[in-house]
């Protein structure tokens, strides 16, 4: 689950922290008070493109902390994009800390556990844990390409859309070579030697893994002298000092073991001591590894910080940073093969082109296939999901129109495909009976947009069972008589996962097991918004003024009263 998420210095948080609880969990707040902000902070930890528009004005850096805990297995796979750790080592429980730093000015940094990362490796970090609806999803809905990537979401087939994207600019760039003039063809040459120039670079740079953890370890050499005191005073006081404190708790573990059958809450002391033993024990490991970082050559500062500017260099040179060169060589390779074609013959470009529209085929049409069979079945699910939300009547496809078929002429998917595909992709509502299905933008009004988007979400994260779902306003559009109805849903997903929900609806609210509220006011001619976790008066407090307005009633306190206890007893 998503434990915190930690702001400072962005834009109107000059230093907020929001902790979230298992369940469904719910912020809300005036319009303006900056809840959108917190769901973009979210997206900027886990790898989104930003700008130095996110600093709050007069700081010089941002900072954007976002804390999941989750089993060990699933961390693992997270981290590694690896297959789930053998049977019997999923045991307990481990936390992944993204965390961005945006300077005012320059690059920014992120990370993850305290390691250094690229936004690529982040994003996909990320899809592990959480799926995010921001606010103009709904918006997003309504164009065939997003609609295309939901389905290869739901059939598991994106990375046989990214194969067949690759193929069909491979072939294209093919096509485009027997279609150019002498000008291009002395273009792509040049091109291809200064591809060819970089890689030679990278390979001699050598970059390795340990090359990602470079700027850590310069900050560590840097301050050799405080981190070897911090861990000699942590082992003295912990475990090698006369009076250390891991002898003094096994004494006192020891008493309270010897008279805990006969007193419970001796028994329950006892029980916490183990825990606070095993984290003394850890604490001490961690120390004697620390000491162990400081034990370098005298020269290993001077080696890693040219080491790491040596490589800044390059990371400039190919337009990326440090920690994407192994990406920027994938890619720079893929480049100098599509180029290299260039330095064919006609007649070879042209058996060449034949074969790969050949494979072209052959991989497009399976992935239309694939692509089917999954908008099939994500038909019927978004359809029982729909009827949940008082849409039974509703009528959902996701429609497949072939762009090429088997017997057209090859030549003709370059002109007629797209590297999305061989085909169009059409999600298509008929809200009330007896009426044809339309494309899902001009039928759907907003109740049924975002009706749509969580009947989709739903349907989604039955298949990658992302442990957070987080909904930004996902009851734009909707009325009071439809918000029990949403209210109702997103309960019922956050049974089997933590559900986190920007709101504007009471009956939402009213359901939450954690009611955040976000507040704004000036102070001394700045801006302020501030987080609160509400409860008992306040929270009842917050409810009657979302059913009435800003100003409560007694009319609208009592309402909230009733629809607390109403929730409660549901």
């Amino acid at each position: 689950m998503l434990q915190s998420i930690h702001l400072e210095n962005v834009v109107l948080f000059a230093d907020a922290t929001l902790e979230f609880c298992p369940g469904l969990n719910v912020i809300s707040g005036e319009t303006g008070a900056g809840k959108s902000l917190l769901a973009q902070a979210l997206s900027l930890a886990l790898g989104k493109r930003a700008g130095a528009d996110q600093v709050r004005e007069g700081a010089d850096r941002a900072v954007v902390t976002a804390a999941f805990v989750l089993t060990r297995n699933q961390a693992a796979q997270c981290l590694t994009a690896s297959r789930p750790a053998p049977a019997g080592e999923d045991a307990g429980l481990a936390q992944i800390v993204f965390k961005r730093t945006l300077p005012q000015t320059g690059r920014g940094r992120l990370t993850v556990n305290g390691r250094s990362r690229s936004a690529g490796e982040v994003r996909d970090m990320a899809l592990c844990l959480i799926d995010v609806a921001a606010q103009h999803e709904q918006t997003r809905l309504a164009d065939p390409g997003y609609q295309r990537e939901l389905i290869d979401r739901y059939g598991k087939t994106t990375r046989q859309a990214k194969t067949f994207g690759e193929a069909f600019s491979s072939a294209s760039a093919l096509q485009q070579r027997l279609l150019a003039d002498d000008a291009e063809r002395d273009r792509a040459a040049r091109r291809l030697q200064t591809v060819r120039d970089d890689l030679a670079l990278i390979e001699a740079a050598g970059y390795t893994e340990e090359d990602s953890r470079l700027e850590d370890r310069i900050r560590a050499l840097t301050n050799v002298e405080e981190i070897r005191l911090t861990a000699e005073e942590g082992l003295s006081l912990l475990y090698e000092g006369d009076d250390a404190l891991q002898d003094q708790v096994a004494d006192l573990l020891r008493k309270a073991e010897a008279l805990s059958d006969c007193c419970p809450p001796l028994q329950e002391a006892a029980n916490a001591l183990v825990q606070v033993t095993s984290g003394f024990e850890e604490a001490v490991r961690s120390y004697r590894e620390a000491l162990e970082t400081v034990q370098a050559p005298p020269d290993e500062l001077d080696r890693a910080i040219e080491r790491a500017e040596s490589l800044k260099r390059l990371a400039r040179r190919l337009g990326c940073e440090v920690a994407q060169i192994p990406e920027q060589r994938a890619k720079l390779q893929a480049e100098a093969e599509t180029l290299a074609a260039w330095e064919c013959d006609t007649e070879n470009i042209q058996e060449l082109l034949t074969e790969r529209l050949g494979a072209l085929a052959k991989a497009g049409l399976s992935l239309r296939t694939a692509r089917a069979r999954a908008a099939k079945r994500l038909a019927k699910a978004v359809s029982q999901e729909l009827a949940e939300l008082d849409m039974q009547a509703a009528g959902f496809a996701a429609e497949i129109t072939p762009l090429w078929q088997r017997g057209d002429p090859p030549e003709e998917i370059l002109c007629r495909g797209s590297a999305q595909g061989l085909e169009e992709v059409s999600f298509l509502l008929s809200p009330n009976p007896g009426e044809p299905a339309t494309p899902l933008c001009h039928t759907a009004s907003g109740g049924e947009m975002a009706r749509a988007l969580l009947a989709i979400k739903s349907a989604l994260s039955a298949v990658y069972h992302p442990p957070v779902l987080f909904f930004d306003e996902i009851d734009t559009g909707i009325g009071g008589r439809l918000g029990e109805t949403v209210a109702r849903k997103l309960k019922s997903l956050s049974s089997s996962r933590q559900v986190i929900a920007i709101t504007h609806l009471p009956q939402i609210a009213a359901r939450a097991d954690t009611h955040l509220l976000v507040t704004k006011d000036v102070t001394d001619g700045r801006t302020l918004a501030r987080v609160q976790s509400l409860s008992g008066q306040a929270r009842t407090e917050e409810i009657a003024q979302m059913i009435h307005g800003k100003a409560s009633t007694a009319t609208t306190r009592k309402q909230a009263i009733e629809m607390l206890a109403d929730t409660a007893r549901k």
